[in-house]
Formats: structure tokens, sequence, C-alpha cells
């Protein structure tokens, strides 16, 4: 099956709304939720369906076989759907397989706060902030996420290790953000899931998104469990990715917030592994290196910089960045 590359502005729109979604947690915005919690929305319809084959370049077709959530009077609706949705998720089709799909038939009404009506233009996929199409697997730890959105037990953090640790990228999304969202369950963390977390994030083919996601919601174990796995698997991400990223994809965003946790966790020896991207195509990655070297390394940041503002091949913006904390430097009366 192809894979399919998102909107860069698609991804960043979903970067921004995870990362809203994580501060509502914190108190600084009302609550959200997380994924699960989105889907119990009044509009919204999870079934169990089964994949009948892409209709068009915008649509799939599927046989709904049971209904978990939403309005019972679906259930005597035709169980063919025939449902609009983006190119990732068509791309994972595959026809005969069984799918737990969010969906619904309705659309906000013009000029009328929290009433729906019908959309001329049939169902539509419910697409997830941070996540994608709910276009997922239909497994035992989906199901449960989707139903029990609200328990933070043992068995639901049993279900989000269980998939994070399947294939499949917008099942793991899903998983990853339901621990980043819910604190509940990381507060359940043992040492022994860490283990098994730690496997998932070395994974070489854990999407990249997913990945991103991952490694914010495991950022505050770092207290509970110390920080060098997190620091391993930063190190890993920055040294897997040079500076000529690709801009069309989510990994920008990973090595980002890769940068930027390796910062709290790593070492001074970790200085010269972000200075190779402060030369990144992408200045925020570069934004988010200067700080984290800053915090490890201050004296040998100072020098590194002072080498990079010489060059002639620095993104501008990134050289202001640069140019701004030299200038800082400077005025604070600090050397190196």
């Amino acid at each position: 099956m192809s894979t399919c590359r998102a909107h860069p502005l698609l991804l960043l729109t979903a970067s921004v709304a995870l990362t809203a979604l994580a501060a509502s947690r914190a108190g600084a915005a009302p609550r959200l939720g997380p994924p699960s919690l989105y889907l119990q929305d009044e509009p919204h319809r999870v079934a169990v369906v089964e994949a009948r084959g892409v209709v068009d370049d915008g649509r799939a077709a599927f046989v709904r076989r049971q209904l978990l959530l939403g309005d019972r009077a679906e259930e005597e609706m035709p169980p063919e759907l025939v449902v609009r949705m983006g190119p990732e998720a068509l791309a994972a089709i595959e026809i005969g397989r069984t799918y737990v799909l969010g969906y619904t038939r309705l659309r906000p009404a013009a000029r009328q706060r929290r009433v729906y009506e019908e959309d001329p233009l049939g169902p539509s996929v419910v697409a997830l902030p941070g996540v994608g199409d709910a276009l997922l697997d239909d497994t035992p730890a989906i199901r449960r996420l989707v139903t029990t959105p609200a328990e933070g037990d043992r068995r639901t953090l049993e279900a989000v290790l269980d998939q994070l640790a399947r294939p499949g990228a917008l099942s793991q999304r899903f998983a990853a953000a339901e621990l980043l969202l819910r604190r509940e369950l990381q507060e359940l963390v043992t040492a022994a899931d860490v283990k098994r977390l730690q496997a998932v994030l070395a994974a070489p083919e854990l999407d990249p998104m997913a990945h991103d996601v991952l490694l914010r919601a495991a950022e505050p174990l770092a207290a509970r469990f110390g920080g060098e796995w997190l620091a391993e698997d930063c190190r890993r991400v920055l040294k897997a990715h040079g500076t000529e990223l690709d801009l069309h994809s989510f990994v920008p965003s990973l090595v980002l917030t890769a940068a930027r946790i390796l910062g709290k966790v790593g070492n001074r020896d970790d200085v010269p592994l972000l200075a190779r991207h402060l030369l990144s195509n992408n200045p925020g990655v570069a934004k988010a290196a200067l700080p984290s070297m800053a915090a490890l390394d201050p004296v040998a940041t100072g020098e590194r910089v002072r080498e990079l503002v010489a060059r002639d091949d620095l993104l501008a913006e990134t050289r202001r960045v640069l140019e701004r904390y030299l200038n800082q430097r400077a005025e604070g009366g600090q050397g190196g």
C-alpha cells in the first residue's frame, strides 16, 4: 500500500491543535480533552465498518457492522456508507478489513452555535486534532479507548500501550494522543511501562507524527523515572535527520520536539549534536536547538554561535535569532 504525505499546512494545524489540547490539560485553556472524548461530540458516530473500497479520490465505501457510539437512530439507516475522507486515510484502506470509523452525516448550521444540519454532500470522516482522519484499527484496544474516554484505569493504560506497539500510523497517533492528554494515565505508568515505551520509540517504522506526540507524552515521566532513556531517543532522532528536512512531512516537528526535550534531559556532550541543527532548513528547529544548547553549556554555545554567524549560508531568520542571542549575552556580561 502506498504512503501519502499530508500538506504541510495540515500538519502544522494538527501540531498546533494538539499543543493547544495539551496546554488545556495544564489549565492554560478550557479542557478540550483527548481524541476519544472528541469522538463523543454530538454530531459524531463511531462504528465498526468493513471496507468495500475506494470510490473515487475523495470517498470510500463501507458497510456498517456495529454502531459503537452515536444516535441509535443510525442503526435504522442503511448499513452502506460512502464517506468523504482525506488522502492518507484513503491510501490506508484495505478491502475486506474492518475498521473503527468516526464519521458524521451533519455539518454546523450557518450562524447558529451548536446547531447541526444534514450535510448535502453526505457522510464525512471525523478529523481528530493532532491525529488525522478517524479511520482506526479494529482492535480491542481501540474499542476500549473509544468507548471509555473518561476511564483512567490500568486496563485503559494497557490498551494505549498495546495499540502503540501495533503498526498503523493513524491508530498509533490516536493512542499517543490519549497518553498525552489523559494525565491520569501518565500517573499510572510504571518502570516496566517505560521499557515498553522505549521499545515503541526505538522502532524505525514509527510514524513521525506519532513519534512526536509520544515524545511529548513521555516528557513528564522523566521526573519520576529519570531522563536518560528519553535523551537517548532524542539523540536518535537528531542523528537520524540532518539539516535538509522534508518540509512537506511531519519530520521537522519531530526534530524540533527532540531538540527541545534534549535541553531538559541531556548533558553538555549533546551540544555539538544540537549545534548541527542550527543550520536546519526549518528555522523553527534552529530556534528550539539554541535554548537547549544554552541550557546544557552556555559557554560552548556562545562559541559555536559566534562561528556560525560568520557563515554566509545561514537562513535569514536563523541569523537574526543567533545574533539576538549573542547581543543578549553581551549585554549580560557573559563571555564565551
